[in-house]
Formats: structure tokens, sequence, C-alpha cells
């Protein structure tokens, strides 16, 4: 917003008055999270949800601290356990798994309430942008999404992006592979619709996969992330050697990467059929190696 206050103030002081309040507001809003909230609706999920998890009281009554945190259950609470009811899951024993698609610009959201049950997908979200090119994340400032086996390690309510989920990279294996002493860090999966390295949702998104994820993350289970770089529909197999050409370089040499892709669709070929976790070990290179049992 433009304030002109050109002219002398003392003809301009209540437009100046007006303008500066306009502004704070605005400012505010963009910068800081200005939120308007239903407040009573705020009080009645909480209350609901003490109910249903009288255990979890004190964690809930902190969650519901953060004003993003609470503006989400405001007006995103309802439609994520919409999602759950489609496919008859609760929240009492959510566990829950992410799967991302470089290629495709897409993460999936899969889960279950067994550990002896396969998962099922629940909702898919578009990335709103994409950053860096097909390849795993090596070195700080490559600005690449990191490709591999992952889990959510941390929330931040109070994200540049609105709401965040941390993703662990670098992994163990990143850290064998990547440039050494800068293989980067702070990836996320996150609001907004910028990104240099992170899986961006934006902010109406990414409120219901954060509450999703707080009540699965809340049940101990892990949060699982799976980064593939495409779906190895026939198209990329075909066009493999060439895009392993291109995007060679002095950290990752062409036949590695396709090495690493080979071993990355043994796993997702394994998950599209029996949807349990991949189970895998990393070896002393940081090559992922793949269990052919489902669990």
């Amino acid at each position: 917003m433009y304030c002109d206050i050109s002219h002398e103030i003392k003809y301009q002081k209540p437009k100046i008055i007006l303008c500066l309040i306009l502004f704070f507001f605005f400012f505010q809003s963009a910068c800081f999270g200005f939120y308007e909230v239903d407040q009573e609706q705020v009080k009645m999920i909480k209350a609901e949800l003490i109910k249903q998890f009288p255990s979890q009281k004190a964690w809930l009554e902190t969650q519901f601290e953060h004003e993003r945190v609470a503006a989400a259950y405001a007006t995103h609470w309802q439609r994520a356990m919409q999602i759950l009811k489609a496919k008859n899951l609760n929240t009492q024993s959510l566990d829950l798994l992410m799967v991302a698609y470089k290629q495709e610009a897409v993460l999936e959201l899969w889960g279950r309430n067994a550990t002896d049950q396969p998962y099922q997908l629940l909702k898919s979200y578009p990335f709103c942008t994409n950053s860096g090119q097909l390849g795993p994340k090596r070195c700080e400032g490559d600005r690449q999404i990191p490709e591999g086996f992952y889990q959510i390690s941390a929330f931040n309510p109070k994200s540049r992006f609105h709401l965040s989920l941390r993703v662990n990279y670098p992994n163990e294996s990143d850290l064998k592979q990547a440039c050494p002493n800068r293989p980067g860090s702070d990836i996320m999966v996150h609001g907004g619709c910028s990104s240099i390295g992170c899986i961006a949702i934006t902010d109406d998104l990414i409120k219901e996969v954060y509450l999703l994820a707080l009540h699965a993350h809340q049940q101990k289970s892990k949060l699982n992330l799976y980064i593939f770089p495409s779906r190895f529909d026939e198209r990329f197999m075909q066009n493999q050697s060439n895009l392993a050409d291109s995007l060679s370089t002095d950290w990752i040499s062409r036949e590695s990467l396709i090495a690493f892709w080979h071993s990355l669709k043994i796993a997702k070929d394994q998950f599209d059929q029996n949807h349990f976790p991949i189970r895998y070990h990393i070896n002393s290179k940081g090559n992922y190696e793949i269990f052919s049992e489902k669990k």
C-alpha cells in the first residue's frame, strides 16, 4: 500500500495516522502471521481433543499456544478428520508416511492404524513450486531437493513459510556421499510458494499436513518421508542414461547416479506392491541396500 505524505503534515495528519495503521496491519499480517481466528471454535476444538485424549492434555495445550497452529485447528481440523474418516482411520493410533515425487511435483500422504496393516493413500498435494533438478542433494547451495529415505525430525509453528516440518537431511547416506563439511541443511516440507531445496505446498495445504503429522508424531510413530526423483515410468527409464549424463557432477558420476536410482526404483516397486514401509540398510559407502521382506 502506498501512502502519500508529501503534503503539509498539519493538513494530512488524519490521513497519515490512517496510513500508518493500515501499514502496520498489513506488515504484521505478512511478516508475523496475524490471523483472525474464531476463538470460540478454537476453544471447542481444543476441549473436544482433550476429552478424546486426556493423557495428552498438556501437549495439546502447548500446541494451541501457537497462533498459527490454533488457526489451523480452527480452519482445517475437520477437513483433516474427513480425510481419515474416508479411509476408516482415526487419530488414536495414526501412523503416517509421506512420499514425494520430484518430477511429478507431488507429495502423497499415506496412513494406517496398525503396523501389521498396509498403508492407504490419503491424499496427494501438488508442489507449489520446484527447486533444482533431478538427482540427489550433495552440496550446500545446490538448490537440490534430496532423494532417498528420511524422517520428519522437528515441527516449526513459527516458520518463515507459515508452518514447516524439518527433514533429517543429511542422513547417514548423504553424509557418506555429499560434499565434505558442507552437505547442506535446513530442508523442510513447508507452506508458501518458494523453495531452495525444500518441498513447498502453500500455506493452505501445509495446515492439513501439519495437523495430521502432529497427531501421528504424538503417537510416537516415526514419520517417514520417501523422496523419489520420479515414479520411474517408462519415459523416465528410457531417458535415464541421458539424464544421468546431463546431471553428473564432481560429486556424483553418471554410473553412481544410475546405481543410486536403481536402488530407489527397487524400493519404490516394492512399496507399490505391498504398501508396507521400505526396509533398507545403508552400507559403508552410503548406498541403499533394499531388503525384500515387507516387515
